[in-house]
């Protein structure tokens, strides 16, 4: 495991040819979380921009009840598969894809597992810490929050 951690400026794992070949297992499977650094360094600039992208639809707040909440892309309804999984790869830049699939080091092998280089969700769930998603997602659908 490597010394990185979300809160600090993250390394990249990505392997477009390991990727493309594999197509997508991941991706297919679960999307991976975002931590508040992949929307910026102001707390303020991290809420505007996770309000806008909850409010595209294309993101989510997720709660695995033992973590707690992490936000990450949305699942297509027709195929059930990461929401910006394409047929050629993923079609978010390097740089804007979650932390959680840049920690994500790709292996093209039956039989090994891609290498996390983080924690997954749970080390996802606890950057957020200090973030009341719950309110950015009633800000971002309009809801009144509830008491």
């Amino acid at each position: 495991m490597s010394t990185h951690t979300a809160n600090t400026p993250p390394t990249n794992y990505v392997n477009h040819a390991v990727c493309r070949k594999c197509g997508g297992r991941c991706c297919k499977f679960t999307p991976g979380a975002t931590v508040p650094a992949d929307w910026g360094n102001d707390p303020a600039v991290v809420r505007a921009a996770v309000v806008a992208a909850l409010r595209s639809q294309k993101w989510v707040v997720i709660d695995s009840r033992t973590n707690g909440p992490c936000v990450r892309p949305a699942m297509d309804s027709l195929t059930d598969h990461c929401i910006f999984l394409t047929a050629t790869g993923c079609s978010l830049s390097d740089d804007k894809r979650p932390y959680e699939c840049r920690m994500l080091e790709p292996r093209l092998s039956d039989d090994v597992q891609c290498k996390a280089h983080c924690r997954g969700k749970t080390e996802c769930a606890e950057a957020w810490g200090g973030y009341d998603l719950y309110a950015m997602e009633d800000e971002a659908y309009e809801r009144t929050p509830t008491v």
